[in-house]
């Protein structure tokens, strides 16, 4: 949804006038994701403008400010999903990959917790190879160790979870399935 949000948006910005049902159409996809935090008033104002005909510069200037927004930050959700051992602390979904950021529990050492950043391909689903564990097994061999992976699994087990408490989430992922894993 994100890369079609983004790919109407250049659509508009190198269009001179604007067909009244392709405003429509981003309007709509506009509305779905007006609740998100920290775009409802670009969006807002953007609907206001939105009219078919010639695009003027204020609101060529608005759909820039929209589309740099998507590009540099993406879409970001504080979840705060626990269990016993992990802390899931928010997801930032772009256009390229997810970004999943928690705490994982060591199970050698139970008062210590790891940092864990995963990053997901948002076209093959897989963990990015650059994805980081504040743990000493971490630093030594540089490939993914057991907080990684636990903290993967939990949060493709609670992915429902994650919408349900991030309602606009379910218009930025597809509904079938984010990740392979």
């Amino acid at each position: 949804m994100i890369r079609l949000l983004m790919k109407m948006t250049r659509t508009i910005l190198m269009a001179p006038v604007l067909d009244s049902t392709f405003a429509e159409t981003y309007k709509s996809l506009l509305q779905k994701l007006a609740s998100i935090p920290g775009y409802a008033e670009i969006i807002s104002e953007i609907i206001e403008e939105l009219k078919p005909g010639p695009i003027p510069p204020s609101l060529k200037t608005k759909l820039r400010v929209l589309l740099r927004h998507l590009r540099m930050r993406g879409i970001v959700c504080q979840v705060d999903l626990k269990s016993h051992d992990v802390v899931l602390r928010y997801v930032q979904i772009s256009s390229k990959r997810v970004i999943v950021v928690g705490l994982v529990r060591s199970e050698s050492r139970p008062g210590t917790w790891h940092v864990v950043t995963l990053y997901f391909s948002r076209r093959r689903g897989y963990v990015l190879p650059s994805s980081y564990c504040t743990c000493e097994d971490y630093a030594y061999r540089g490939f993914p160790c057991k907080h990684i992976v636990k903290l993967k699994d939990f949060y493709i087990t609670h992915l429902n979870d994650i919408y349900k408490r991030c309602e606009y989430l379910r218009h930025v992922v597809p509904e079938a399935g984010l990740h392979k894993g």
